[in-house]
């Protein structure tokens, strides 16, 4: 099942052909709680490990000096961009410019899962772990069988995959 994740990933068309960018996949696997997230006030937790994992699919684009070009478009350095794609059809995708990543931009997307994954991006952006004068585009494509509100963990595990 692991492997079929996997491979959903690396087909998907917004990592294209162009070669690039290297792909980066990471995991992590759902886990049961049944204190309700209580372990921020200091209850006794029970963890159950599952076999359900979430997956990230990550690929950044660096500017290499010459007209890169990606899916056909032609990106300039101050419009990086950001795509965003989950597998699972439940969930839309997303794409949007690294420059405009705003804490209210990023407000108005709380009730969005991709809310997480700009939200980090965001924080990299902001402590210079992303450095906007050499990204292109960053392709992100998630992939999971941890049912989303499933007492799973499931943003637990997106975030840190």
């Amino acid at each position: 099942m692991e492997q079929i994740l996997i491979e959903q990933i690396k087909k998907h068309p917004n990592f294209g052909s162009s070669g690039t960018g290297k792909i980066h996949i990471s995991k992590c696997p759902g886990r049961l709680s049944f204190s309700k997230h209580c372990d921020y006030v200091n209850n006794d937790l029970l963890y159950l490990a599952s076999d359900f994992f979430t997956y990230a699919g990550v690929q950044l684009i660096l500017n290499n000096s010459s007209n890169e070009t990606f899916s056909g478009t032609e990106l300039k350095l101050s419009r990086a961009r950001i795509k965003i794609a989950n597998l699972n059809p439940d969930f839309k995708n997303s794409e949007i410019e690294l420059e405009k990543l705003s804490d209210k931009y990023i407000a108005e997307l709380k009730s969005d899962w991709s809310f997480y994954i700009l939200k980090i991006l965001s924080l990299l952006k902001d402590y210079a772990y992303i450095k906007l004068d050499k990204v292109l585009a960053i392709n992100i494509i998630i992939n999971s069988n941890l049912k989303a509100a499933a007492g799973m963990s499931s943003s637990h595990a997106l975030i840190l995959s």
